[in-house]
């Protein structure tokens, strides 16, 4: 049998690293003997939520309660830098994946990754 594959799993906005693979228990189930799947968890915690992180805001960085709503125009993205910085350093160390995996936020984490494979050699070892 060859080695199974490795995906990096990106949860969504008010999700978890564990709450995202509670949710995605029946994938993991059928798919075991092909792929090994790995969760991370956004930086930013969601003030008075449990367990809800985020991976950017869309509300500017100067208001005090950071939310997301995807409706909102905004010309900033408070966090966004950060948590790129944080999943290119989770996949320098941690790395080579043979895929990425999102819900929601995480899912337009990795279309920005996926813009930047060409210019980042940190990405060059994902598999898209």
């Amino acid at each position: 049998m060859s080695q199974k594959l490795r995906i990096l799993c990106i949860h969504g906005y008010r999700q978890s690293d564990k709450t995202f693979r509670e949710k995605t228990g029946g994938l993991r189930k059928v798919l075991k003997s092909l792929a090994d799947f790995e969760f991370i968890r956004a930086p930013h915690i969601l003030e008075n939520e449990e367990e809800s992180y985020s991976w950017f805001y869309s509300n500017p960085a100067t208001h005090n309660i950071k939310t997301y709503n995807c409706l909102d125009s905004s010309t900033e993205d408070p966090g966004f830098d950060e948590s790129l910085k944080f999943l290119l350093n989770h996949i320098s160390d941690n790395g080579p994946y043979d895929g990425l995996m999102g819900f929601s936020q995480g899912a337009c984490m990795i279309s920005m990754l996926c813009s930047m494979k060409k210019t980042n050699p940190i990405l060059n070892d994902i598999k898209l």
